[in-house]
């Protein structure tokens, strides 16, 4: 169900990563949506841009029939906020399990800061808990999973920190 309340210059970008990159598999048009030196927030996770596509196409692997779908959007300056729905069958490898065959079904809300017409910025909801506990992964291997990544993505920080 798509319904816009406002449709306005800073919603292209994101529309064409949900519409045409993440839905279509339309990569090639990643330089067209992306700012290059851009991050991305999900939940306590701050991840680079390059990260980020990665985990995008980590989501084709796991799930080929994945499909992303805009449910609201609206947009105030510089940022589009949005609520969205991903939808696809775990029927490859990825997700840290094996393929189960099951249907996902994740809702969740973003919001993007747009600078030149590309996505600059954006913050998203940690959608890797519900996404697990649809799989079936017990909430201490869960638990586990997303203590590790936060370890991981603070030990990139500080050898960043120390290579700036």
């Amino acid at each position: 169900m798509n319904s816009p309340i406002v449709h306005g210059q800073n919603q292209a970008p994101v529309r064409m990563y949900f519409e045409e990159v993440l839905s279509r598999r339309r990569y090639e048009l990643i330089d067209e949506v992306f700012n290059p030196i851009g991050l991305a927030h999900f939940g306590n996770r701050i991840i680079r841009c390059e990260e980020g596509i990665a985990e995008m196409k980590a989501w084709r692997v796991a799930a080929p029939d994945h499909r992303a779908t805009i449910d609201e959007v609206t947009e105030i300056g510089d940022m589009v906020h949005m609520a969205w729905t991903v939808r696809g069958t775990h029927t490859g490898p990825g997700f840290t399990v094996k393929p189960t065959g099951k249907l996902v079904v994740i809702r969740g809300r973003s919001r993007f800061r747009i600078l030149n017409g590309k996505i600059l910025e954006s913050w998203s909801e940690e959608y890797r808990p519900e996404l697990l506990r649809q799989l079936g992964v017990s909430r201490s291997k869960t638990f586990m999973f997303l203590f590790m990544l936060s370890l991981w993505s603070a030990i990139k920080g500080v050898i960043s920190g120390l290579t700036t």
